[in-house]
């Protein structure tokens, strides 16, 4: 037996230590990765499982939509507790398959109090293809994974986000949305929730068909045959009735809320106003009319909530029984409820922040609508205080040239004024200067309203009428809203007024808006002549004396108009204001209050901003259309900015609006989280026949939260086992005393052997 020297045995003891030293460190440096592995399959199981979950609730509620049947406790709250008719069904119905969805997902993360796009939230979505006089009543809009945004169903008479369960013989689909939550921290970090969405369709069964045939138990039919032999006679009466099918035909009343918009942004007032009739009052055959505002209805009830955060808190409730539905009173137009009064009708406080208003109608059958509803946000004003203390430091700012006349029209005997604020201020009335035509001694001015309040109850029978609120504090107009100036006449023949009028309009003491027009008389001349057409002579010496004497009269009138505007100037012609409406669409105003002929040649927009984020997060954005004056005048689709567009169009004496539409993973959130964009983050540039008026403001940059710099992050996290290799001396501090005096001799010779020991 060959014995080794001892110098070859201490170096084999050093060897092992080397070894296991290691072993520590290459543990170390695989336990994070492993961990990691480890919990990327843990939630990629766990995704699985709500994938399969999702898509097992949309099947589940789609086979329980087919059937036609529902839950009777739905029916709770109808007389008796019983859905007796077609509405009620179909109202009990729509609950009744989400809860068959639900029981479908189990096992998930599901939070009823969770909000879209946050980890739990869960929708279920139901919608029809139903047609009504070949046109369909519901459009299906789907998820937007990318942008965590719900399906949902639109109404298209109201485009309102109302579900619908279909009927017989139509198809209906089921939705089912989740924001499933991640557990894992670092993952969790970088990405809390993952959309997922399931849909199924199917075609419903004629359940109402297999229910009526249904009715009578097949034993019994036997026993009553007698007792139904004399009723026979009483039957015929019966099958008499249907036959104007008046029973088919009845459906639920219709009823729209055309003020305020959806998505409105309020300022200085709160509109309310609906319309509504009875398809089968319109059209008793087939129901497929559409009937005028009130046929039918027997009263409009509303309600505004105001949403907390957590739960919407109803603030307001009226009934209408007349037409025109106004939610405030008035008759068209319906008044307006002020938010300087920082209180509803009713005395609940008002704040700022999104509110829903909702309308039901009934119509003379005492059927109900489905329920109309817009949402929009509103801004009340600062407190008077701070306002009154800012009007001296603001009052240097004010811009007589940001009030700018929309229109200037008579309608019967009323006058009327659509007034633009574009200062960034409010201003108050303080005084009207009107002139009118005299059209018969008893004719006066009955009243003189603004933003549909009355500040004047007099009766002038003599033009022109000068009058001024008593309390201007008490007539404002806010920033950036339009306002009625409205002239009430009595006395006036045939209740249309006509001739030259002009109005002018006092805000603050200091500025005045202006406008004038001229209504021709509803009997001409002319047909005067049409008398003496048979004798061609006396119409050769009488045409010379009706054309003299409209000449006369009408020249002087018709070079007057021109005479308040001048000779053209590009002085009125500026910006107006931009805001946005319904977040998904930029409104642009453009005034020109004193050069009439003026023509748009082009126009340009600077959305880089948002260029910039739509390719910063990857969501496609585009600008899809643009409009001049309600004219679509490009739909190019634009993915890049900027966007010109070339036009030949007039502009009108007064305000022009240039409305923008993106479309993308931001539509409908420009103004929220990531973006929370503002008006000066887009830039525009007008050009005009006249060059010398040409209009420019640049767009503001912005900067984004980067989202592709949390994925690097986890890819650190990956390297950051270099720092778990510093703490692995610290777990070994104890064995380097008796190692580092072992090792610092031996160092030099192992290193041959090492190398041997490593090829061995």
């Amino acid at each position: 037996m060959i014995r080794l020297p001892a110098s070859q045995h201490k170096s084999e003891g050093v060897k092992r230590e080397r070894f296991r030293g290691q072993t520590l460190v290459e543990f170390a440096l695989v336990l994070p990765i492993m961990l990691l592995i480890l919990f990327v399959i843990i939630e990629l199981a766990r995704l699985l499982h709500a994938w399969l979950a999702v898509e097992n609730g949309a099947r589940f509620g789609v086979r329980y939509a087919v059937t036609g049947e529902f839950d009777d406790t739905y029916c709770s709250g109808y007389p008796g507790g019983v859905c007796d008719d077609l509405p009620e069904q179909e109202a009990a119905r729509i609950p009744s398959i989400v809860d068959a969805a639900e029981s479908g997902a189990v096992a998930i993360l599901r939070n009823p109090a969770a909000t879209v796009a946050t980890p739990g939230f869960f929708k279920v979505t139901v919608c029809s293809n139903k047609m009504q006089g070949g046109s369909a009543l519901f459009s299906y809009h789907a998820s937007i994974t990318p942008s965590h945004i719900p399906a949902w169903c639109e109404q298209l008479a109201t485009h309102n986000p109302i579900e619908d369960p279909g009927g017989p013989g139509d198809r209906v689909s089921v939705t089912v949305d989740f924001e499933h939550p991640l557990i894992v921290p670092i993952l969790s970090n970088w990405l809390p929730n993952i959309h997922l969405s399931a849909r199924r369709e199917g075609i419903v069964e004629l359940f109402r068909v297999a229910r009526v045939v249904g009715l009578p138990a097949t034993i019994s039919v036997p026993t009553f045959t007698a007792t139904i032999t004399p009723t026979n006679t009483a039957t015929a009466t019966i099958t008499e009735t249907p036959l104007p099918t008046s029973t088919l035909c009845k459906v639920p009343p219709v009823v729209t809320i055309i003020a305020p918009p959806n998505g409105a942004n309020l300022i200085a007032s709160v509109p309310g106003q609906a319309i509504a009739y009875d398809p089968d009052n319109a059209d008793p055959a087939g129901c497929t009319g559409v009937g005028v505002d009130g046929e039918g209805i027997v009263q409009v009830d509303f309600a505004i909530d105001e949403w907390t955060g957590v739960s919407w808190n109803r603030v307001f409730t009226s009934t209408e029984f007349s037409q025109a539905y106004c939610t405030f009173g008035g008759n068209a137009p319906c008044s307006q409820h002020p938010t300087t009064s920082a209180t509803w009708p009713g005395g609940a406080p008002m704040g700022s922040g999104q509110h829903r208003m909702q309308a039901i109608a009934t119509d003379d059958e005492g059927v109900q609508s489905p329920m109309a509803e817009v949402t929009f946000t509103i801004n009340v004003p600062d407190t008077p205080t701070p306002t009154t203390t800012a009007t001296p430091t603001i009052t240097p700012t004010l811009d007589c040239t940001n009030l700018v006349v929309g229109s200037y029209f008579t309608s019967g005997d009323g006058l009327y004024m659509w007034l633009f604020n574009g200062n960034p201020r409010t201003i108050y009335l303080t005084g009207s200067n009107t002139s009118w035509n005299e059209m018969d001694p008893a004719m006066y001015v009955d009243q003189l309203q603004f933003n549909w309040n009355p500040y004047y109850n007099g009766d002038d029978y003599s033009s022109s009428t000068v009058q001024g609120p008593a309390s201007p504090s008490s007539f404002p107009q806010g920033p950036g809203s339009w306002v009625y100036w409205y002239a009430d006449f009595s006395g006036v023949p045939g209740g249309k007024l006509y001739g030259n009028y002009g109005t002018t309009l006092t805000f603050d003491n200091e500025c005045n808006v202006a406008s004038a027009l001229f209504v021709a008389t509803p009997t001409y001349t002319p047909t005067r002549t049409q008398t003496p057409t048979p004798t061609q002579t006396p119409t050769i010496t009488l045409t010379p004396i009706p054309t003299n004497t409209s000449t006369i009269t009408l020249t002087p009138t018709i070079t007057q108009t021109p005479t308040p505007t001048n000779t053209p100037s590009c002085s009125g012609v500026n910006f107006g204001g931009v805001n946005f409406y319904s977040s998904a669409e930029l409104r642009l105003y453009v005034n020109n209050a004193t050069y009439p002929g003026l023509r748009i040649t082009g126009i340009t927009v600077d959305w880089g901003p948002l260029n910039t984020a739509s390719t910063l997060y990857g969501w496609g954005e585009y600008l899809d259309w643009m409009q001049w004056n309600g004219s679509t005048i490009y739909t190019g689709n634009d993915n890049t900015s900027t966007t010109g567009v070339s036009l030949n169009a007039s502009t009108n004496l007064g305000s022009n609006n240039i409305l923008i539409d993106f479309s993308g993973g931001f539509a409908g959130n420009l103004t929220s989280a990531p973006l929370n964009l503002g008006s000066s983050n887009f830039g525009f540039s007008i050009q005009f026949s006249d060059s010398a008026c040409n209009l420019s403001v640049p767009a503001t940059p912005k900067t984004f939260p980067p989202p592709t710099n949390t994925p690097t992050a986890t890819a650190t996290p990956t390297l950051t086992p270099t720092p778990t290799i510093t703490r692995t001396p610290t777990n070994t501090v104890p064995p380097p005393p008796t190692l580092t005096p072992t090792e610092t001799p031996i160092l030099p010779t192992p290193t041959p052997t090492t190398t041997e020991c490593f090829d061995c």
